[in-house]
């Protein structure tokens, strides 16, 4: 009874999670079918402002309404990965929290703090903790072998700006103890040399790379091949 007690206790969070999320989730395609409808009607009144409304995301700017620390969603085709992502100013916050503010050690998808909320920044860092079923960011495991590169090279990326991409370049490990990622580049030999490094130690072989001026994003995960090992999967955003 001892065991069975502590494995439900063990289950409940997950368990809350998964519940939460596929609310959420359920509550996304809701406002994306409502999206659709109304675009559909305004197309049909040749009216101009329907591509405005499918452009800005208007689904999102709702479900920001209800999640005020939401900054955008990522997702990725036939992966488990399709989570909000949250940002505000304590990194640690959302580890143990879901987006609705509440205690869960599933935590929730987020960008680190000291970067724009818009992606606009040199270098954004999302967050996730490494479920090992493939919620959250374990799915990123994957990464390690080049034939799930191959079939999926690019995530999903939405901002009130749209849907953009994430063009995957490189996957690699890195020491977490310290602070393992670059925030922005004094110059395009600092760039390059970055890009080539990390294409160098990758797990898989991308066959495109990034130019200077290119916003990248680093999604950052736990891996356990060393203490305080990260597994990082990089990329840069495309419109």
């Amino acid at each position: 009874m001892i065991g069975l007690c502590g494995l439900w206790y063990e289950m409940r969070p997950k368990m809350k999670a998964q519940e939460f999320y596929q609310n959420m989730n359920s509550k996304r395609e809701q406002l994306l079918t409502e999206e659709e409808t109304i675009s559909q009607e305004k197309k049909k009144e040749n009216d101009s402002s329907s591509k405005v409304l499918v452009g800005k995301n208007q689904w999102l700017m709702q479900m920001m309404k209800t999640y005020p620390n939401m900054v955008g969603w990522i997702s990725g085709e036939d992966i488990q990965i399709d989570y909000p992502i949250m940002q505000t100013d304590d990194n640690s916050f959302y580890l143990n929290h879901l987006p609705d503010g509440s205690a869960n050690k599933h935590g929730s998808i987020f960008l680190d703090r000291s970067v724009n909320s818009d992606f606009s920044s040199p270098v954004s860092i999302i967050y996730g903790h490494m479920v090992q079923d493939g919620e959250m960011f374990g799915e990123l495991k994957n990464y390690r072998k080049q034939d799930f590169y191959e079939e999926h090279s690019e995530l999903e990326l939405y901002t009130l700006e749209g849907k953009k991409s994430i063009v995957l370049l490189a996957a690699y490990l890195v020491d977490g103890s310290s602070n393992p990622y670059p925030k922005d580049f004094d110059t395009s030999e600092s760039f390059y040399s970055y890009i080539e490094e990390i294409q160098s130690k990758s797990f898989f072989q991308s066959n495109v790379t990034a130019v200077p001026g290119d916003k990248l994003v680093i999604l950052s995960t736990c891996a356990y091949d060393f203490e305080d090992a990260r597994l990082a999967i990089v990329g840069y955003v495309s419109p």
